[in-house]
């Protein structure tokens, strides 16, 4: 969102390469384990430990020690595995898989958090305000829905839960730019 037509469609045309969208899979499985899994930090660390590219390693490893910093640093009554679901664009075309990494109790309040750990992307309040619009929408339901919907910075330390009055527009747009993208690439 935060990016003009052309850096969309390089990021975009990552996603049509093995791999360009799941640089922090370990990460998120660590922070999973860490949280919602009850393992010690040395534990769930293990597979970021084993990344074998070394800077993808430090990314992840670095991601994982913000956020075992930031959970110190909070009083969290309770971790539980949040649910997880799709937010599909008007047309179909595309699909946002929603799964937030954990879900918590903070002062008798039921949050869903996703993580962010993007160091060359800076997330800004709009667009995490959109994520959490998203997470609303479709996972804050039947079990969940008396949670709240969040996104943890973990380059800021942040955790953002405001959501704009213009984020279901704002999703509209890049979905439109999104698909617009595609079906331009689909039919060179």
């Amino acid at each position: 969102m935060a990016q003009n037509t052309p850096n969309k469609t390089k990021q975009y045309d990552r996603y049509n390469e093995p791999g360009g969208f799941r640089y922090y899979a370990e990460l998120e499985r660590a922070i999973t384990a860490l949280v919602v899994g009850g393992q010690p930090f040395e534990q769930a660390s293990e597979p970021v430990r084993g990344i074998a590219d070394r800077t993808k390693r430090e990314h992840n490893l670095n991601g994982l020690t913000a956020f075992d910093r930031w959970r110190h640093g909070r009083k969290v009554e309770q971790y539980f595995a949040p649910p997880a679901g799709v937010y599909p664009s008007p047309s179909g075309l595309l699909a946002v898989k929603l799964k937030p990494e954990f879900g918590m109790v903070e002062r008798g309040a039921r949050k869903l958090v996703a993580v962010w750990n993007i160091a060359n992307a800076k997330l800004t309040p709009t667009v995490a305000g959109v994520g959490a619009h998203m997470m609303m929408q479709k996972l804050a339901i039947g079990p969940f829905s008396d949670c709240t919907c969040h996104v943890l910075d973990l380059q800021v330390g942040t955790l953002y839960s405001r959501i704009s009055k213009d984020a279901q527009k704002l999703l509209q747009i890049e979905f439109a730019t999104a698909e617009d993208i595609i079906k331009r690439y689909d039919a060179a």
